[in-house]
């Protein structure tokens, strides 16, 4: 995925200029009968800028998508975030919850 992004917008003489970030996900999963429990790293790449081609942040996750019914999922994850490029930003510890419905 190409994610175009701003920084500093008013406090800043490049704000108005956007950043290309490339995010690459990689996934692996194991479908069981209720639940389908998963690993996830992703990886960012600088794609403008002092920093072009090389990677500034990355994610990891553990999670399960539980199957409530043929239109209902739940998700349970936890994720990880370092930022390479900026010592003063901290590490990221997210727990989180999905719901997802199918409409057919």
């Amino acid at each position: 995925m190409i994610q175009m992004e701003y920084k500093d917008v008013w406090s800043s003489e490049t704000g108005m200029i956007p950043d290309f970030i490339q995010r690459n996900k990689f996934t692996l999963k194991y479908k069981t009968p209720w639940f389908t429990p998963y690993l996830a790293s992703e990886i960012y790449v600088q794609l403008t800028g002092p920093y072009a081609l090389l990677s500034n942040r990355t994610r990891y996750f553990v999670g399960m998508f539980y199957e409530i019914n043929k239109v209902d999922e739940l998700e349970f994850y936890f994720l990880y975030e370092d930022n390479y490029m900026n010592n003063n930003s901290p590490k990221k510890y997210v727990i989180g919850i999905g719901f997802a419905h199918t409409f057919y």
